[in-house]
């Protein structure tokens, strides 16, 4: 019989989407599944859409709680969850027919504990934006692992449960960036990694979504950073080899200054030393109130407010 998957989906206030991206689910090819729901305290139609759906499909688990935030919708669904493996759609989003059929199959072909999907990004009307494409490798080692990340993604791939649980792999409360340490943790714990690009996970990029809600930009900025002294500390306490914080610096620069200024190589090759000979200095100012203070006077959505940061701190760029 085939191994459960446990499908983690944290639901808030997108009712406009969330009947397509269940549908999209439950037409899975790979008919095993849990599809667990967290109603993360919606206040629209979301609680009947989900109640409906339930009726119908003896596989959909509805959890409710009050408004606590992705972090901890995702977090108690996989403590819910009694799956072999584990995967995340988001609500707005929609995966490929065959998506779980192709990521537990190379999983289990290649005795692999985490297996990754194409994501095409589309906008509200299906066009694709762009791709993250990847042919079939079967990765080893952790810096292979990192180079592949253009994203802190967690929701195009598929988890051998006891990796994250056994390692107590869970997302960070009350944080915006939470997928970013959650990532590079499980790339740490886990052992063999499969790619393929027979199917995608389709990421919706709409105005309203959390990471594009101009209210809560600042939050991301400041999340940001937590997020990146997280990781880093996460990688000296684990002792990452030299090959691997080499990536993972990259992997920091993209999501520290954003992909309008990683592309530029010049500005790239100058940032990487930042992240390692700056490293305590960050630590060191990393206030809560200084990081609000800087981002009130020298903010720019177009990535510019970290040079202008830097220049106040007196680092060269």
């Amino acid at each position: 019989m085939e191994e459960k998957i446990s499908v983690i989906v944290p639901v808030y206030n997108v009712e406009k989407y969330l009947e397509e991206c269940l549908l999209s689910i439950i037409n899975q090819s790979y008919k095993n599944l849990e599809i667990i729901c967290v109603n993360d305290g919606s206040t629209d139609n979301c609680a009947k859409i989900l109640e409906e759906f339930a009726i119908k499909d003896p596989r959909i688990i509805v959890l409710t709680q009050k408004n606590q935030g992705v972090s901890v919708a995702r977090n108690n669904g996989m403590r819910a969850s009694t799956g072999e493996y584990i995967g995340f759609v988001d609500p707005d989003d929609y995966i490929s027919e065959d998506f779980y059929l192709e990521l537990y199959s190379i999983l289990k072909e290649h005795n692999a504990d985490i297996a990754w999907a194409n994501i095409n990004y589309v906008n509200e009307q299906y066009k694709v934006i762009r791709t993250d494409s990847f042919y079939k490798l079967i990765i080893y080692n952790l810096a292979d692992k990192i180079s592949l990340l253009s994203n802190g993604a967690v929701w195009n791939k598929l988890y051998r449960t006891p990796i994250l649980k056994e390692n107590c792999i869970f997302f960070e409360e009350g944080k915006i960036m939470e997928d970013n340490l959650y990532l590079i943790k499980s790339l740490y714990w886990s052992g063999v990694n499969v790619t393929t690009n027979k199917v995608s996970y389709f990421y919706r990029q709409r105005l309203g979504s959390i990471t594009k809600n101009n209210k809560l930009i600042e939050k991301k900025q400041v999340d940001t950073f937590y997020s990146i002294v997280s990781i880093m500390d996460f990688a000296k306490e684990q002792n990452f080899d030299k090959k691997a914080l080499i990536k993972l610096k990259n992997f920091l620069i993209r999501v520290l200054i954003g992909d309008s200024i990683v592309k530029n190589n010049s500005l790239k090759l100058k940032y990487i030393n930042l992240l390692g000979r700056k490293y305590f200095f960050i630590r060191k100012i990393l206030s809560l109130k200084i990081i609000k203070f800087f981002y009130k006077k020298t903010r720019n959505l177009d990535g510019s407010h970290l040079i202008r940061i830097l220049k106040v701190f007196k680092m060269k760029v």
